[in-house]
């Protein structure tokens, strides 16, 4: 019998991390509702909305030494950016790329997929 996706994914991410006091069978065994629902009752954990969003900014970092590269992106992706900041979408995705990349490097465990 075949594993589903998400039985192949759980067992991709949690295979291969060091010895913790985490019980990962017991967090396996967990239903993805089971998850939600415990979230939501967590108060430090709340969901966002739009609102909450609402006047967040992108915050560009100092100029430093760029280098060329040739990036295939998705058209939509590259539209995104080109219509929200017309003169500065490069700056941006810069920003963005640079954001996900300080949040892989301060977490404990990097992500071991490489199927965003």
């Amino acid at each position: 019998m075949s594993k589903s996706k998400k039985e192949k994914t759980a067992h991709y991410t949690l295979t291969g991390l060091p010895q913790t006091k985490t019980d990962r069978s017991r967090l396996t065994a967990k239903t993805d509702e089971e998850i939600i629902t415990q979230a939501l009752s967590d108060p430090d954990a709340q969901p966002t909305d739009e609102n909450f969003w609402k006047d967040a900014k992108v915050v560009l970092p100092p100029e430093s030494r760029k280098e060329h590269i040739s990036i295939r992106l998705d058209a939509d992706v590259l539209q995104f950016f080109r219509t929200s900041a017309p003169r500065g979408y490069q700056k941006q995705i810069n920003a963005v790329l640079r954001t996900f990349m300080n949040a892989q490097q301060t977490k404990k465990y990097p992500r071991q997929d490489s199927n965003l």
